[in-house]
């Protein structure tokens, strides 16, 4: 299987490479990475916000740390190969110098094709990857560890997924769904949504926690979120106020409380430190 590098990223030290998909999965999956940042001592606490899609992970190096913000919440170590299920609230990062992280983010309806647990059943969960696909490998730590080269490594992650492909109903109806709401950066009723595709509110929703994991109204939380993120990473020099409006929250009050749902805090409180968001996440809202 011919692989190659796509994208190299070397950005404020940050050591990220994303690889080419073969056809035959582009349909599941967004994005294929890795990252081999060393983070100094007291440089590797990031925010990871929600960013609409399940991922499998592989770390190869120091475990690292994803942390929850809410009082008396979860600190889960990530040093075996999980399943991270689709995230509704932020969580913190804490990152070390031997870093050696490899992904396969899903498209938002991918991670079915390979499962059949229901998406929302991981939701803000990390889960172990043989309790996760029905075709096992209780070896294939062991044999990505023994890859000689990263492209190795991702073809035995690639060949353990190829055996869990399914076949399974068209997702066409959710799919030209996830497609209004993120053309739209969220900004869309869902009852209209409902209406253009001839089914109910319900029926949209169910369909949509099933593949997707989230409804569809959390999705569209989601991308309005993370278009704000990425602008915000990008005119810095703005106001909140100012990049708000221009995402789409009808005025700073419906701005704060979204935020707030998501990441505990104010924006004004949690973004006064640009350092701690975390390069990769904004990376991977851009496959939204």
């Amino acid at each position: 299987m011919l692989l190659y590098v796509t994208a190299i990223f070397l950005l404020n030290k940050m050591s990220y490479q994303e690889f080419q998909i073969p056809v035959v999965l582009q349909p599941y999956i967004a994005s294929i990475w890795v990252d081999r940042t060393s983070y100094s001592k007291g440089h590797g606490d990031k925010y990871w916000f929600p960013n609409g899609a399940i991922e499998l992970i592989f770390n190869l190096g120091t475990a690292y740390h994803r942390k929850s913000l809410e009082e008396g919440g979860t600190n889960n170590s990530v040093a075996r190969p999980v399943v991270i299920g689709q995230m509704k609230k932020m969580v913190a990062l804490e990152l070390f110098n031997n870093n050696y992280v490899l992904g396969i983010r899903f498209t938002p309806t991918g991670f079915s094709a390979f499962s059949h647990i229901p998406a929302n059943e991981l939701n803000d969960l990390q889960v172990p990857v043989n309790q996760v696909f029905a075709v096992k490998d209780n070896l294939i730590e062991e044999r990505v560890r023994e890859a000689s080269t990263i492209y190795e490594k991702i073809g035995v992650i690639l060949d353990f997924l190829y055996r869990n492909l399914r076949k399974i109903p068209s997702n066409d109806l959710i799919n030209k769904a996830l497609g209004e709401i993120t053309s739209r950066n969220g900004d869309i009723k869902i009852n209209m949504l409902a209406d253009k595709f001839g089914i109910s509110d319900k029926t949209l929703e169910s369909k949509f926690k099933l593949s997707v994991g989230l409804t569809p109204k959390e999705y569209a939380k989601i991308c309005r979120l993370n278009s704000f993120l990425l602008k915000f990473k990008q005119n810095s020099q703005l106001s909140l106020t100012h990049l708000s409006f221009e995402t789409n929250y009808y005025d700073q009050s419906h701005f704060i409380k979204e935020f707030k749902s998501f990441a505990y805090f104010t924006p004004k409180n949690l973004l006064k430190d640009k350092a701690k968001l975390f390069d990769i996440n904004l990376l991977s809202m851009k496959t939204l």
